[in-house]
């Protein structure tokens, strides 16, 4: 994973705030604190643009020329445009009523910042009831079901008659008593090791892990899928059954079967845990979208498209990534193509082959043929300056990203404000970024988290 995009909210809070739009009434906070003293940013008024999933904030010395961080409830939302007297932020579609804290933060470490207070009215009532839908397409025919248990035993049959006495043999001659048995068993060092080694052989493993914004799922070398962290919408709840492959989302989470269909847990709101038929040989959850690679090549992708992110182009691929708002895929010629929201760059790519293509919130990473890492997009963290070396993964979340090298070793970059690129000693196999955490796979089959743990989401269980 990937990083992740704030989604934590409710369906009916989005009714609200459109029929809030729809009379005419713009949303307007007041001021939430003074600001601390020498500090020249100032927050005057704020809108909200519900049509078009816009939050507007006008003041003075907004950006003090750098890009500013704007975040609701502590949760950072993705920037489109800024300048000193406006700011235009994505807006969530799903912000349940109450009151929240909007901050901006600019200028060097993010000093300068001012805070607003925005209150979100009651929810409203609930529209009619839709007609009744057309009847469905016959389901495709089920397995053949198990072999039944093997039936009783037959009854004994009758005891033959005896047989006549045989003649008595002769009496041979008594033997010496022979010396007590040894009955201590005796195990060697060796026997020991290989005893231990055959046991663990028998735990199932950890072999993948991906994490979502605040939760984390890892695939086991039997087929399970395992998820842990924040689970409101069930997206750390994944189905029965055995996988090749899992990708965490924003609030949900998609996972690749062993029959290669696709399968999705969790949030549904734009359909995007609704995978199409048909068989796949990866699958990507974004924010509030997925996309699978299908047999043949060609991409597919579904959920919310409001800014043409479910929309690919044709032609077959390689490899494809679902993060933020936007995606990518690599192309059968090694070159990476991407779609979506552009506003900071993140859906152009630089040119040459690449092997492993990774999106994070607003900016995106790829693993070139030679080894060497290169980034584009949002940099106003450092998330898209990459460190020197050879690497052979890597992985990008909110507004940080982490890479393994060909040593084993992991290393990572950009925010930093939950220790969320602070990597502990040891070597892995891989690694996943998530909105403010982050896991490694170690090489004996453990998963080990670092950064935000307050809902659990560093707290990965035992194979």
């Amino acid at each position: 994973m990937k990083g992740r995009c704030f989604r934590k909210t409710v369906l009916f809070a989005v009714l609200v705030l459109s029929v809030i739009a729809l009379l005419g009434q713009p949303a307007t906070a007041a001021k939430w604190a003074d600001p601390p003293s020498g500090l020249d940013l100032v927050i005057e008024q704020v809108k909200v643009d519900f049509d078009n999933r816009q939050l507007i904030i006008y003041g003075q010395n907004l950006d003090n020329g750098t890009s500013p961080m704007v975040s609701l409830a502590g949760n950072p939302l993705v920037v489109t445009s800024h300048n000193a007297n406006e700011i235009v932020a994505v807006l969530p579609p799903d912000v349940p009523a109450g009151g929240y804290q909007l901050t901006v933060m600019t200028g060097a470490a993010g000093k300068n910042y001012d805070a607003y207070s925005l209150t979100i009215g009651a929810v409203g009532s609930q529209g009619p009831k839709g007609d009744k839908g057309e009847k469905g397409d016959q389901g495709p025919e089920g397995f053949t079901g198990r072999q039944g248990p093997e039936g009783p035993q037959g009854l004994t049959g009758p005891q033959g008659p005896q047989g006549p006495i045989g003649p008595q043999g002769l009496k041979g001659e008594t033997g010496a008593t022979g010396p007590a048995p040894d009955v201590t068993l005796y195990y060697t060092k060796t026997d020991v090791d290989a005893l231990l080694a055959s046991v663990l052989q028998r735990i199932p493993r950890f072999t993948h892990v991906s994490l979502g914004s605040s939760y984390g799922c890892g695939l086991k070398s039997n087929g399970i899928v395992a998820c842990w962290g924040y689970d409101q919408y069930g997206q750390s709840a994944p189905p029965s059954g055995t996988f090749t492959q899992v990708d965490g989302g924003g609030s949900h989470a998609c996972g690749l079967r062993s029959d290669t269909t696709v399968a999705c847990w969790g949030r549904n709101w734009y359909g995007e845990s609704t995978p199409p038929s048909g068989t796949f040989t990866q699958v990507s959850a974004g924010a509030d979208f997925s996309c699978g690679l299908k047999s043949d090549g060609a991409i597919a992708c579904w959920g919310g498209n409001s800014f043409g992110q479910s929309s690919p182009p044709p032609g077959t691929f390689l490899q494809v990534s679902a993060e933020g708002l936007h995606t990518c895929g690599i192309k059968n010629d090694g070159t990476v193509a991407c779609w979506g929201l552009n506003n900071i760059g993140q859906s152009t790519p630089p040119s040459g082959a690449f092997t492993q293509v990774s999106n994070g919130s607003d900016f995106s990473c790829g693993l070139k043929s030679d080894g060497m890492l290169v980034c584009w997009g949002a940099n106003q963290y450092g998330q898209s300056n990459v460190p020197s070396g050879i690497f052979q993964q890597v992985s990008s979340g909110a507004s940080h990203a982490c890479g393994l090298k060909s040593d084993g070793t992991v290393i990572c970059w950009g925010y930093n404000g939950w220790g969320q690129t602070t990597v502990p000693s040891g070597a892995f196999l891989k690694v996943s970024a998530g909105s403010y955490h982050t896991c490694g796979l170690k090489i004996d089959g453990t998963i080990v988290c670092w950064g935000d743990n307050r809902l659990g989401q560093s707290t990965p269980p035992l194979p």
